[in-house]
């Protein structure tokens, strides 16, 4: 620990190691001004998949296996035998009634239900028993000593917020909870989602952990852990590797035209349905008109030195794989958090260049199209499910679909919900919950439909073309 260590600022400091524990918080774009990033603020993540973990009884044997994990890990970091067992229990019991405060995942669908824009000064008083200023003067001032150049924070500092309950009810949570057990789980938080970053003894415990849960028989191999590790967090360096050696000019000129062809297809069906009307149909023209379309890769990758400028704070040592996974983290977090109250760089990629078995220059167009092309697909339907055609052809929330039109988006939605809820899992006996998987799964299918649809346009035009397989 640094000298100027305190307890107080503990979430503060977890938070520039990329973090999220009792709250949410990140800077992004605003949703109603997608040009201005603003700072965003939510109810808080959990140590088991959802909230319904801990609050069906159905579900006890995961939070039973939890408590397993929390207890091996705690003894493995050097807790005391004869009061691990309660301070764990005190632990789930917080996290528990955490869960209980949380809105559902079916409450929080519509993003326009949850929305609240705001102000720092606003914050204050409507959450009067949180000191805002002080914890984002401590997250952004932290950030500031260690970039020398942190975003300022004001009262006028906009905040979007998506959780008034929670935060409000927050309060008599924690008031409600011994200190030490809120200092443990903040502990415990990190813990949980470095475990992947130690050594054999965490991952075999973590192994055991993920059998229960996800039925998961043994660990990756761990080449195939640290490959993802690394292109996980530093996508874009690993992106320029594959770009040099297997994705040149011709590739992304072919991906281009791809994407074009999706996108016609994609036009075509709109013009077919049947179930919208004209103003609706008008404005999603737009939208898929004004779609930003990156394909291929950014021209900075092939560039070293700007390449380099993108991981200019990130200190990595061969020797020191833990310390190098925290550099990273803090990274990413001040890449994030320095954003605040600049306007949104649209020309940013977010997402490293796809490597097989999604695309490659020598595969038959079936294979590509089935691979890379359902996968735009899929990203060009996200912008008209349920949670994209909240949002205009800018980016911004605004409902510009006809009643008649949401009315029969609704009644199609939901025959995507009924008939994946049908679906069991079959590790954990489960069904999945059509209801909110439904913006997954109409992307799948819409992706589908228009790669299929671009392909048989692309064989009508080349009717010689060999497909066979090798």
């Amino acid at each position: 620990m640094s000298e100027n260590w305190t307890e107080s600022s503990l979430p503060c400091r977890l938070r520039l190691l990329n973090n999220d524990v009792l709250i949410s918080q990140w800077v992004g774009p605003d949703m109603k001004n997608a040009n201005q990033y603003v700072v965003h603020v939510d109810q808080t993540s959990l140590g088991l998949p959802s909230r319904d973990y801990f609050l069906d009884p159905k579900n006890i044997k995961y939070v039973r296996a939890y408590k397993i994990l929390i207890m091996a890990s705690a003894l493995l970091l050097g807790a005391c035998p004869q009061t691990v067992e309660q301070q764990v229990d005190d632990l789930v019991e917080l996290e528990t009634s955490l869960a209980e405060i949380m809105a559902s995942g079916e409450e929080r669908r519509n993003i326009s239900d949850v929305y609240l824009k705001t102000d720092l000064a606003s914050m204050s008083l409507y959450f009067p028993q949180y000191d805002w200023k002080t914890y984002f003067d401590l997250v952004l001032g932290l950030l500031e000593a260690l970039i020398s150049a942190g975003p300022e924070v004001s009262l006028r500092t906009p905040v979007a917020v998506y959780s008034v309950k929670y935060l409000l009810e927050l309060v008599h949570v924690l008031s409600n909870s011994e200190y030490r057990t809120i200092q443990n789980y903040l502990i415990w938080r990190f813990v949980h989602h470095r475990l992947i970053n130690l050594d054999s003894r965490f991952l075999d415990v973590k192994q055991r952990f993920n059998f229960v849960l996800f039925g998961r028989e043994k660990q990756p191999p761990r080449w195939q852990f640290c490959v993802s590790q690394v292109n996980t967090h530093m996508g874009m360096a690993i992106g320029a590797l594959f770009v040099r050696r297997y994705f040149d000019e011709t590739s992304k000129k072919d991906t281009i035209q791809m994407t074009q062809a999706l996108v016609g297809a994609f036009k075509n069906i709109l013009e077919e349905s049947t179930w919208l009307d004209d103003h609706t149909k008008s404005y999603a023209r737009m939208k898929i008109d004004s779609m930003d379309l990156k394909i291929g890769f950014p021209d900075f990758v092939l560039n070293t030195t700007e390449l380099s400028m993108r991981y200019y704070d990130v200190d990595i040592h061969p020797e020191y794989f833990f310390e190098n996974v925290l550099s990273i983290l803090r990274h990413l977090s001040r890449s994030e958090q320095k954003r605040l109250g600049s306007e949104v760089n649209r020309t940013l990629w977010s997402t490293s260049p796809a490597v097989p078995p999604f695309y490659h220059k020598h595969f038959p167009k079936a294979m590509n199209f089935g691979g890379i092309g359902v996968a735009i697909g899929h990203e060009i339907t996200h912008g008209f499910d349920d949670k994209g055609r909240l949002f205009d052809q800018q980016g911004n929330l605004m409902m510009w679909w006809r009643d008649a039109s949401i009315r029969n988006f609704y009644e199609k939605a939901q025959c995507i919900i009924d008939q994946y809820s049908q679906y069991v899992l079959p590790q954990i006996k489960v069904p999945i919950d059509g209801y909110l998987t439904q913006g997954e799964n109409i992307a799948d299918n819409g992706g589908i439909k228009q790669s299929f649809r671009a392909y048989q346009e692309w064989l009508s035009r080349h009717p010689g073309a060999d497909e066979s397989l090798p």
